[in-house]
């Protein structure tokens, strides 16, 4: 298992719509996508391996960061207009 962890509050709320915490982490931290979550400012709270893997960066290097920073004004645009956003 990796150094990287969801937060407590994430794994909380995710673990009570699937179930089991250890389970959703493992399946998170495996998996070959890409996976960050971002806060409401657009800020990478967490980032999976695969993820970190494609960016070109550390595990923990992308967390604080934001997305601007990372991809550009037009990423946010993007984000910000909800027939682009996912649960």
């Amino acid at each position: 298992m990796s150094d990287t962890a969801l937060s407590p509050s994430t794994l909380s709320a995710l673990s009570e719509k699937l179930g089991s915490t250890d389970f959703l982490q493992q399946a998170v931290e495996r998996s070959q996508l890409g996976i960050l979550l971002l806060d409401p400012a657009y800020v990478v709270e967490f980032a999976n391996p695969a993820a970190c893997l494609m960016i070109g960066r550390e595990e923990g290097q992308l967390d604080g960061k934001n997305v601007s920073d990372l991809f550009g004004e037009e990423c946010v645009a993007l984000l910000a207009d909800p027939t682009h956003q996912t649960v």
